[in-house]
């Protein structure tokens, strides 16, 4: 059943959400006190190296998606397992061609940074690694694209949690043994390999799926390829927007470790709200598949507006908090660590980085149910073209801004080339495509937006002239905001259950 499935994807994947940010918010504060801002900027940057090196699948992972879902809902399952041999088989191609291009790619990158101080020769040797990670990788995601096809997010979500609490207490026992940089990536490895290990058993345990590249078929290749070009261009575009503020930075600041780690503790807790919606969005993906193979165009208009509505909603309480008590939470969170690991300008720092992304992470999950409806519905091409349009406006206006406002800069070049094309050209688009109009799903947004807005700051207001204690108005304003929101949030999912129940046939 439709609605049984979706809730038990939906139901899963929060799970999954909340236990492993928990590890999160625990993990940045120690690691960033117990290796210093150096070292902690050291690790983001390779993270966002690693980015960029998974980048060599070229898309290929949307496109399995697509084609296992679509061949699951015309009950084909060789086809699947064809499919699922075909990307096999591309990635190995992939894989013996990039390893020696990213050594080389890597070296420059290690060489051309400004490294403040920091070992040059344990950097560029942590980012080798990571670029091997990386291609090791590329099958760990096929694995995952798998189970997505099927829509196991339950499996997906109890391996990734297992993996999360497993590699965060290996971590924190490397870190107070003394450890740095190399032993974090030798961990990342570890867990990469182990995970392949697991996925690999469910799949073939619980889909009966034989991931074999001898199983390649020619025809599904190329129909592989066709997509995953388009969709390559628009991962390279989410990464450029996502990841290149860590290359500016680390190119343009004149101590770029310690910048990086600054900005990293805003966007972090930005990119939280934004990864609270995840569980619902990346159900959808796999369902506009199903649902435009079926041609029921009905379902899919009501599962763009619906799935928009929610996801805002849901997101709504935290941007109203944080936009409040944003220095209060950036302080609260860093008090897991004792007070002489904190640098002393984290808040000052942070926290304007932290109002820029929240309008930044809003534009994102406004978006987000229209941007899996074009990849659902095979409309790659415009989603890479626009994705790509936002990505380079992003560079563009972070290397000129970073000049003038340094990192406010950078944050502001992630903003605004989001506004204009999730708010004025993506979402508009995906209306169109699904029949929907246009000015009915922006009113059905908007303006519950914009009254809850309204009524909680009024709220705050009050609160403020009661009592001038920070921790009391956050108790009295969060449940109030808390309360306002959850209902106007409970009536969009029983409207959502109605339109499941209608969509499964009564």
């Amino acid at each position: 059943m439709l609605k049984n499935r979706i809730i038990r994807n939906i139901f899963s994947n929060y799970v999954g959400f909340v236990l492993t940010m928990l590890v999160m918010l625990y993990m940045v504060p120690f690691l960033l006190g117990e290796l210093g801002m150096a070292t902690y900027g050291a690790w983001i940057l390779v993270n966002v190296f690693f980015a960029y090196f998974a980048l060599i699948e070229l898309g290929l992972m949307p496109a399995v998606i697509r084609h296992v879902s679509q061949a699951l809902a015309l009950d084909d399952r060789d086809k699947v397992e064809r499919t699922v041999g075909s990307a096999c088989a591309v990635l190995m191609r992939l894989s013996l061609i990039s390893v020696p291009i990213l050594i080389v790619i890597i070296c420059l990158a290690g060489w051309a940074v400004d490294l403040d101080g920091f070992d040059r020769r344990t950097f560029v040797t942590a980012t080798v690694l990571m670029g091997l990670i990386a291609v090791i990788d590329f099958f760990r995601r096929l694995q995952i694209a798998v189970l997505e096809g099927h829509s196991r997010f339950d499996l997906l979500n109890a391996i990734e949690v297992a993996r999360t609490f497993a590699g965060a207490a290996a971590t924190i026992i490397a870190v107070k043994a003394g450890h740095g940089l190399l032993a974090l990536v030798v961990i990342r490895m570890a867990e990469t390999v182990v995970e392949i290990a697991a996925l690999n058993f469910f799949i073939r345990r619980d889909c009966g799926i034989r991931v074999n590249p001898r199983l390649a078929d020619p025809e599904i290749r190329r129909r592989l390829k066709d997509y995953s070009k388009f969709a390559f261009l628009v991962d390279l575009a989410v990464n450029v927007s996502h990841r290149i503020d860590g290359l500016v930075i680390a190119l343009m600041m004149a101590t770029p470790f310690r910048s990086i780690a600054y900005y990293d503790v805003g966007t972090k807790i930005a990119g939280v709200l934004e990864k609270i919606t995840d569980p619902l969005i990346d159900t959808l993906f796999p369902l506009a598949s199903e649902l435009d193979t079926n041609r029921e165009p009905e379902a899919m208009r009501q599962l763009l507006m619906t799935g928009t509505r929610v996801s805002v909603m849901i997101i709504t309480p935290f941007l109203i908090m944080l936009s409040a008590y944003g220095g209060d939470a950036i302080g609260w969170w860093f008090m897991i660590i004792p007070n002489d690991k904190v640098p002393a300008d984290i808040i000052a720092m942070s926290l304007p980085i932290l109002h820029i992304f929240l309008g930044a992470v809003f534009m994102a999950v406004f978006d987000a149910t229209a941007s899996r409806v074009l990849l659902g519905t095979g409309q790659v091409k415009f989603d890479a073209t626009i994705s790509l349009g936002a990505a380079i406006l992003n560079l563009t206006l972070s290397l000129i801004l970073v000049w003038k406002l340094g990192i406010i800069g950078v944050a502001l070049g992630t903003l605004i080339p989001a506004t204009i094309c999730n708010l004025f050209i993506s979402v508009p688009y995906t209306c169109r495509l699904c029949g929907l109009p246009v000015h009915r799903l922006y009113i059905a947004v908007f303006v519950p937006l914009l009254a809850l807005a309204a009524l909680s700051y009024g709220v705050m207001a009050l609160t403020s002239l009661i009592t001038d204690n920070r921790v009391i108005t956050f108790i009295i304003d969060g449940t109030v905001v808390s309360l306002i929101c959850g209902t106007m949030l409970l009536r969009l999912l029983k409207q959502a259950a109605v339109v499941a129940r209608e969509l499964d046939g009564g």
